[in-house]
């Protein structure tokens, strides 16, 4: 199998090490394959990082010592072209930050959030899943809907932030914020509740929740 490398020295604490794919090459057993095929980015599906004896073509590593090494890594990311998207929708539920939340009245709420700890904490978890999605540095939108219905999808809908709203949400029109959400760079970076309004009407523009994604923070 022909691997496609980069190589990089090694120094004593943190450093920064940053590539272009042009700067890589295609290896195989220590040797460059003259024919191999243009590198496709869009096909990488694994990566390795190796502390090896050799370098190219015969050529010896000249930090290369034996024994025991360590190495620590903070993060690895890819560059990306603008406008960037969403490469994450994590889908929440509206009430996640309710249940501890001081002076709310839990009589007028729904029942997920009266009974969060009879469902074995499921909003706490909820939240904490998108706490670790804002931290991990992937380009996200957070979709808090109401209470899920089979309804169809048409209605018109209300976007909203700071998860006060209650309501219900049909299903069908959640897979399809989600799909707008993958496709505009509006909706990055993003958490907003959303529910729709009663009676079900006509439904709703893929240009309208654009225009939802633009109007929050």
């Amino acid at each position: 199998m022909v691997a496609i490398v980069h190589t990089a020295d090694g120094e004593k604490g943190w450093t920064a090490i940053r590539l272009s794919f042009s700067t890589l090459r295609p290896i195989f057993r220590a040797r460059t394959v003259s024919d191999a095929p243009p590198f496709d980015p869009s096909n990488v599906v694994s990566f390795q990082l190796m502390f090896s004896k050799f370098e190219y073509d015969g050529k010896l590593n000249p930090t290369f010592v034996e024994g025991p090494f360590e190495l620590q890594l903070s993060s690895i990311k890819a560059y990306m072209k603008d406008p960037i998207t969403p490469r994450f929708v994590y889908v929440s539920s509206a009430g996640v930050t309710r249940p501890d939340r001081p002076g709310i009245d839990l009589r007028k709420q729904p029942p997920a959030v009266r009974l969060n700890k009879e469902l074995d904490f499921v909003l706490t978890f909820k939240l904490k899943g998108e706490d670790l999605l804002r931290e991990s540095g992937i380009p996200y939108a957070i979709v808090r809907p109401c209470a899920l219905t089979e309804e169809p999808a048409g209605a018109d809908l209300i976007f909203d932030q700071g998860d006060n709203i209650t309501g219900k949400m049909s299903r069908e029109e959640i897979a399809l914020i989600c799909i707008a959400a993958l496709e505009t760079p509006y909706a990055r970076d993003k958490t907003f509740e959303v529910k729709s309004v009663v009676p079900f009407s006509e439904p709703t523009p893929r240009e309208g929740l654009q225009t939802a994604f633009i109007s929050k923070r």
